[in-house]
């Protein structure tokens, strides 16, 4: 997505991580956080402040490599096997017990009024 550079949070030389934010763009008044595609050290400013950039332009090389970073720097350390205690319990055990119970009611509505016609028809 084009539109105005804003801010360059990183800097010639700086070791970056893969997907901390390197830069801020304005873009239909609203600020998009850009972050690094690769991890590495930014080895040039391409644009300043206050350019307009287009949709896949180069904002600043990063020479590839491996870079030790901190969690701080990276955008901080992300955890995947983390249960948030804010949010509900939600066992499979629940659900299943839930979708068991009736997985389709529209099913069983349309089958006891199929069983109420087949009683009231002449036989």
């Amino acid at each position: 997505m084009g539109g105005r550079l804003v801010t360059l949070s990183a800097t010639v030389g700086q070791q970056v991580g893969r997907s901390s934010t390197v830069a801020v763009l304005e873009s239909m008044k609203m600020e998009h956080e850009v972050p690094a595609a690769l991890q590495g050290r930014v080895t040039r400013l391409l644009h300043a402040p206050g350019a307009q950039v287009e949709e896949g332009e180069a904002l600043l090389p990063v020479e590839l490599m491996d870079v030790e970073i901190d969690a701080e720097q990276a955008g901080g350390a992300v955890d995947l096997d983390l249960v948030r205690a804010d949010l509900p319990n939600r066992s499979s055990a629940t659900h299943g017990s839930r979708m068991n119970a009736a997985p389709m009611p529209w099913l069983r509505a349309t089958t006891r009024a199929s069983a109420r016609r087949a009683r009231t028809l002449p036989t």
